[in-house]
């Protein structure tokens, strides 16, 4: 009995753990999560884009997704805790004090590259009509 309720439990782990991410009113898709980078953390950020995408600032003490911004590749990105408006923090209703800033970045999908259509054989003449 006991061996079955730590099979389930494992189970529902994995489930779980590869599943989608809940993060405040938004969902990450596994396939767009898997493709996020680690960007930096902490009550300092500086962050230079790689590629054109979307940068994501997460507090990972209460899972709230506080920011989203498109970037562009070599923009700069740069956030400080110290330098929000109590205004702002409130709207983002985290205490700064406690709270784990952490940056992600997820790159823009790559456009398909497109295949060379493959050459079409031509059509055999049509039979002769036949004679009355």
């Amino acid at each position: 009995m006991k061996t079955g309720v730590i099979v389930a439990l494992a189970a529902i782990s994995l489930l779980l753990a590869e599943g989608c991410v809940f993060i405040a009113d938004n969902t990450i898709e596994p396939d767009n999560f898997h493709n996020a980078r680690h960007a930096g953390g902490g009550l300092e950020i500086s962050y230079i884009a790689p590629e054109d995408g979307v940068l994501k600032l997460i507090d990972e003490r209460t899972d709230r997704n506080l920011m989203s911004k498109s970037v562009t590749k070599g923009e700069l990105y740069e956030f400080s805790a110290k330098a929000l408006d109590p205004a702002e923090e409130k709207q983002w209703g985290v205490d700064i004090k406690k709270a784990n800033f952490v940056l992600f970045f997820y790159p823009n999908p790559k456009a398909p590259v497109p295949q060379p259509m493959p050459p079409v054989p031509p059509v055999p003449p049509a039979p002769p009509a036949p004679q009355p």
